[in-house]
């Protein structure tokens, strides 16, 4: 059985938290929130509709350090979220470069 992966610093919660909401409110007017939630290691971020729908988008990994993330992308298709590997949507690439300070 593997190591659970250690959640980051209150502090580097609210970090990621406020940066992913600044981000989003001026790339994606669409949306009406963001939500951050924290989880042994991990964020799970979900996007919130005007409707109050939730959008799962991603997990990001803590990678020990601020600006050291792992992204998975959940996938339209199901509510698996798997790796982001080779070709990475636009917006996607803009929230990793939020993401990186």
């Amino acid at each position: 059985m593997g190591v659970i992966p250690k959640s980051p610093p209150e502090s580097m919660q609210h970090h990621l938290r406020q940066r992913l909401i600044e981000h989003a409110h001026s790339r994606w007017s669409q949306l009406a929130g963001v939500d951050v939630r924290f989880r042994a290691g991990f964020a799970y971020v979900a996007g919130t509709l005007p409707s109050g729908q939730a959008l799962p988008l991603c997990r990001l990994r803590f990678g020990g350090v601020l600006h050291t993330w792992g992204l998975a992308i959940y996938l339209r298709s199901g509510s698996t979220d798997r790796p982001a590997y080779g070709r990475v949507a636009y917006w996607w690439l803009t929230l990793l470069l939020c993401c990186a300070g």
